[in-house]
């Protein structure tokens, strides 16, 4: 039995049966091969998304379309299979007075719910952040927290993250009556105590366009897209009171912006304890690069700079294969038909492969972030293997996990013996796998143990995978 992981992501525009590029979602493997597009979006059931996919807690997957559906074409979040069947259109994004127009990605909180932020719309016309609870019926909330009042945010672009003191953090690119130059808020899961922790004031960063990420010790951290002494970006940290704000680099810190410069997308902290990004514009051929910094803003390194045929102008995040260390990305342009590539890369900056070029036809100008998921085990001919898949008490179903919830570790306690290969992951509430490991174990087991120290407080999935099996339950860190 084997594994192999699977990229999922989504592109702006292309292969399209209307006369408009309606986009695409699709899934290969981590090597560049067995592309295949899994969707095509098209006309009221939602078009052109700019966001993510996220993997929800049921395993299927959910994202938001910029345009389609009802009204003004507000916008669309939908649900689909893994495999690309199934598509449903869950929830026109209406919002009553005008254009809804999600950029960003849905998050699934842990109260299971989906929240999300629209562009624009609302009774001021300056954005709504909805909560989307996916059920029989599905619920769909409005809260009107963005306003053009001075210390207001405005148009949100990014996406909303949970952090481990359970409330809601974004950033809006502007500040209301030009008061600022984007704000950092917080709001809790109900929708209100919508709170102003930051604003920037151009020389500190300006027009943050990505999301916030937050490190095991609880700091958020983030980039603007522009401001700074340079004018061209900064990466920032701050705690979630809004205090002990530190502008730890400046991106362009040379007249040709060698480092980099206006990053769109947000910042990822890998298994090694770096943060890891990517600026949009400026390095060597002025076409972006990847970058990597210390939490505490020390040993910034240039990993790569795009050219066009690599790829070029990146507008999204880096993710990680935990399995193999690299990491993965998209560039909006560049590439064999400069409609944009997908790439990976070591940590330390070497093996860099462009893995698949978009023409067009399989779609272009892909914009949100991958998505990689563990990929159902694909059975091989061994031992182990047929004894699991013909006896039926042989099942990693039924099983307990104490403590839950959990300060250090926790246990899985099989109720009947298993035996094989299991394939035992920790993910975020987006799906992303943060620790996994899979075992080849030749005697029977009862029990596992998983040491989560590391991660910050919060509500995670813990996934199983083995022969024909993918058990999910979550788990809460304290």
């Amino acid at each position: 039995m084997s594994f192999s992981n699977q990229i999922y992501g989504m592109t702006d525009g292309g292969n399209s049966p209307i006369t408009y590029t309606g986009g695409t979602s699709y899934r290969l493997n981590t090597d560049g091969t067995s592309f295949q597009t899994i969707h095509v979006f098209a006309d009221t059931a939602g078009y052109q998304p700019t966001g993510t996919l996220t993997k929800g807690q049921d395993g299927n997957l959910y994202g938001l379309t910029t345009y389609g559906g009802s009204g003004y074409s507000n916008g669309v979040a939908f649900r689909i299979d893994a495999n690309g069947t199934n598509y449903d259109a869950l929830q026109w994004i209406s919002n009553g007075a005008g254009y809804g127009k999600p950029l960003g990605a849905l998050n699934q909180a842990s109260n299971s719910s989906f929240y999300g932020m629209t562009n624009i719309g609302g009774p001021s016309y300056s954005g709504q952040l909805f909560k989307l609870t996916v059920g029989s019926p599905i619920n769909y909330e409005l809260f009107n927290i963005f306003c053009p009042a001075p210390d207001c945010s405005q148009y949100p672009v990014g996406s909303l993250i949970q952090a481990s003191d359970g409330n809601l953090y974004g950033m809006t690119p502007t500040t209301g009556q030009n008061t600022g130059q984007g704000n950092i808020f917080r709001v809790n899961t109900s929708g209100s105590g919508y709170t102003l922790i930051k604003k920037f004031n151009g020389t500190d960063g300006a027009n943050p366009a990505g999301s916030l990420i937050q490190a095991p010790d609880g700091i958020l951290y983030g980039m603007t897209e522009n401001g700074g002494l340079n004018g061209l970006g900064v990466v920032f940290r701050i705690r979630t009171d809004g205090t002990a704000f530190q502008k730890i680099f400046e991106f362009g810190q040379s007249a040709t912006s060698l480092y980099g410069a206006h990053p769109k997308g947000s910042l990822l902290m890998g298994s090694d304890g770096k943060l890891y990004g990517m600026a949009y514009s400026g390095g060597t051929s002025m076409s972006g690069a990847i970058f990597s910094i210390s939490p505490a803003g020390g040993d910034f390194s240039v990993l790569y700079n795009f050219s066009s045929i690599n790829g070029a102008f990146p507008v999204a995040s880096l993710v990680e294969d935990v399995n193999t260390g690299f990491l993965f990305g998209m560039t909006e342009l560049g590439g064999n038909y400069s409609y944009g590539t997908i790439f990976k890369i070591q940590k330390d900056g070497t093996g860099f492969q462009k893995i698949f070029n978009f023409n067009g036809t399989n779609g272009k100008y892909p914009k949100g972030d991958l998505l990689i998921i563990s990929a159902v085990p694909i059975p091989q001919k061994n031992p182990m293997d047929v004894v699991s898949e013909l006896n039926p008490n042989n099942t990693i179903a039924n099983f307990t996990i104490s403590p839950n919830p959990v300060q250090h570790s926790f246990n899985i306690h099989f109720k009947k013996p298993v035996t094989g290969r299991i394939t035992y992951s920790v993910m975020d509430m987006q799906g992303r796998k943060l620790i996994q490991h899979t075992t080849d174990e030749r005697y029977s087991i009862t029990k596992k143990t998983i040491d989560i120290s590391d991660l910050p407080s919060g509500t995670y999935i813990l996934e199983l995978s083995a022969l024909k099996e993918r058990i999910t339950q979550k788990i809460v860190k304290q």
